[in-house]
């Protein structure tokens, strides 16, 4: 079995845990498991650049929590809102967010909590779908559609495009 990447993030007593699926059969309970607990989060994989787009997107949700400025009351739909341009939150769970009939497709899984809480592992254990490398998000993501979301150039280099989502990502309030 694929273990969950483990990161710890900038405030020193928090880590996030990310894994990729793909089929998960329990997708319903798992998004209810997700609805009780709001430091774990589900995602479109097709969506999400590299994993250091995603980090960009959990450090800043998780710095709002730390000085109590989420927007969206809640750290997974803030991670959702904070990957997104759009200052329409609805629009930003439909674009990154899961929905119970989205088995089929590849979904990061996502928790944030204090370093060693159980709730990590306990999170993981309950998919029920095949755990794929995170190296394999590269092979999974939809680079158009990325490019339509972020208004990249679909000529620019990787490089280049991951510089403009990060940065987009992190002005996007102050703009």
């Amino acid at each position: 079995m694929t273990k969950p990447l483990k990161c710890r993030l900038f405030m020193d007593s928090y880590e996030t845990r990310i894994a990729l699926y793909e089929s998960i059969h329990n997708l319903p309970q798992i998004l209810q498991l997700m609805q009780t607990n709001d430091n774990l989060c589900l995602i479109n994989a097709k969506t999400i650049f590299d994993v250091n787009h995603l980090l960009c997107a959990i450090n800043k949700s998780m710095g709002y929590k730390l000085i109590d400025k989420l927007i969206t009351k809640q750290v997974n739909k803030e991670i959702l809102f904070s990957l997104s341009l759009s200052k329409n939150i609805t629009d930003s769970l439909s674009t990154f967010g899961v929905k119970p009939s989205d088995h089929t497709l590849p979904i990061l899984a996502i928790s944030v909590d204090q370093i060693n809480d159980t709730l990590n592992t306990y999170f993981f254990d309950q998919i029920d779908g095949k755990a794929l490398p995170i190296e394999s998000l590269k092979c999974l993501r939809d680079d158009s559609l990325i490019d339509r979301i972020y208004k990249l150039k679909e000529k620019s280099t990787e490089l280049e495009k991951w510089d403009l989502i990060v940065s987009r990502i992190a002005t996007k309030d102050i703009i």
